[in-house]
């Protein structure tokens, strides 16, 4: 009764859309299933995803159309499987064909049993088909595989496991976790953007690091990413108190916990996070992903000094071996350009502390904004968290207030270049010094900017002294 009273949030959700279609999905040959049945049955209010299953899709959307107007995408033609978006209400109708000869078939070929429940109308009201006891397992807050085949079937399905367990808090049942430890060898059959979609999703929940940490264990992450595998038991340098694993998992950790309490070290405008660089994907996610990854570097880089282990330019390392990798596993170019940019200035803020700098200058400035832009609180960020993942003695904590005060500074020279009109063009400079267009022109640019941001030019006059002085030398 419990579960047919959770069943009214669907009737709502079948309400809000056009009458002609929701008078169609409540025929009794109509089967709604998946993810949507799950989440109404656990007491999600809102939902925007319908799986509907029926013998012919593509004969039925036909029909469909003649009453109702809508786009329809082609998800998995093999399969039968096809998307109407419903752009009024922001909802997805994803209908696929019915698998084996009746429902109980096609249910038994899904995933996991809380995702084997169909619902139909029949006889003025719903009628729930659970063949598999998903409704139970959704009680005891269970993931339990119909059978091992499935598994097989369709690998990533694998990690599609660890996403339901990020996402709902659900456990693993044990005979299940057994089957995914032992076919974990199966998942990169799987296409690579199925499984960073997966990943993206883990990564999009707010303690992915505890999932992250259970997939390490499982060695199931180390079949998509096998160079962790080295992680365990690499100790990075004398001051690191953790091996390489637990190292970037804290780092992981330390991010999670400043998003989640909102507690950051440094200014930061936290609508910068929802960024979207492709979808599934913002900044949040590849800061998360950037902070597990960013010492991948040391793996190339580790060296014997005399009585010393070095680890010189193991961000460079780092950097350009994600960039192959990520291109490999199909990862969009903004999403591989930020990530790949953030672990290759992760180290930055350390070499600017340690300079003999006592502040940053407009030079410097520059160089942020042209190779980071908006990256650049993320790589502050990544910075501090690295450093409270290697110890926290009193170093740590003079580090992490030196790379304070060198942000503030950052940040003081980008309100001062915000309100700053520039002087001159490049049509300006062009005629003021008789030159043609060519790459010294943006080299002039940047140096009068810089002079602008240091007050040592303030008027125009000022500015054509100084592009003459400087193309002079």
């Amino acid at each position: 009764m419990e579960s047919l009273d959770n069943l009214k949030a669907l009737a709502n959700i079948l309400n809000s859309i056009d009458v002609e279609i929701k008078n169609f999905l409540l025929r009794e040959d109509v089967y709604l299933v998946g993810g949507a049945i799950r989440d109404v049955l656990n007491n999600k209010q809102l939902v925007t995803d319908l799986d509907i299953v029926v013998r012919e899709p593509l004969e039925t959307l036909k029909n469909l159309r003649k009453i109702a107007k809508f786009t329809v995408i082609v998800l998995d033609e093999d399969f039968g499987v096809y998307r109407v978006y419903l752009p009024e209400k922001s909802i997805y109708l994803d209908f696929s064909k019915l698998q084996g000869k009746d429902i109980i078939e096609d249910l038994e070929r899904r995933d996991f049993t809380i995702n084997a429940i169909a619902v139909r109308w029949i006889r003025n009201r719903f009628e729930i088909i659970d063949p598999f006891d998903g409704i139970e397992d959704l009680h005891k807050g269970l993931i339990r595989t119909i059978k091992r085949k499935n598994l097989v079937d369709d690998p990533l399905r694998i990690i599609r496991a660890f996403r339901f367990y990020a996402e709902l808090g659900f456990k693993i049942e044990e005979k299940t976790l057994n089957y995914l430890k032992d076919l974990k060898f199966l998942i990169n059959l799987s296409a690579p953007e199925r499984i960073k979609f997966e990943l993206s999703k883990i990564f999009n929940n707010l303690n992915s690091h505890k999932t992250i940490s259970f997939m390490y264990e499982c060695g199931v992450l180390q079949e998509l990413f096998p160079f962790l595998e080295v992680y365990k038991g690499f100790y990075s340098g004398k001051r690191h108190v953790y091996d390489l694993w637990e190292h970037s998992l804290k780092t992981l950790e330390n991010i999670e916990f400043f998003i989640n309490n909102r507690d950051f070290p440094i200014l930061i405008d936290e609508q910068l996070l929802h960024k979207e660089t492709e979808k599934e994907f913002n900044y949040m996610t590849i800061l998360k992903i950037s902070s597990l990854f960013h010492d991948v570097g040391k793996l190339f880089s580790y060296d014997e000094r005399g009585d010393k282990i070095v680890f010189y330019k193991h961000e460079i390392y780092g950097a350009n071996y994600l960039e192959r990798l990520l291109k490999e596993k199909k990862y969009a170019k903004d999403t591989v350009n930020s990530i790949v940019n953030i672990v290759r200035y992760h180290m930055y803020p350390f070499h600017l502390a340690t300079s003999k700098l006592k502040n940053i200058n407009s030079r410097i400035y520059l160089r942020l904004k042209k190779d980071l832009a908006d990256l650049v609180p993320l790589v502050f960020l990544l910075f501090i968290a690295d450093l409270s993942a290697t110890n926290r003695d009193e170093e740590t904590k003079f580090m992490i207030e030196k790379a304070k005060k060198i942000y503030n500074e950052y940040l003081e020279l980008k309100k001062r270049d915000i309100n700053l009109k520039p002087i001159l063009n490049g049509v300006d400079i062009m005629k003021i010094l008789n030159i043609s267009e060519g790459p010294s022109i943006g080299k002039i640019i940047n140096k009068l900017r810089e002079a602008q941001l240091k007050g040592i030019v303030n008027t125009r006059e000022d500015a054509e002294g100084y592009i003459k002085q400087i193309y002079e030398n």
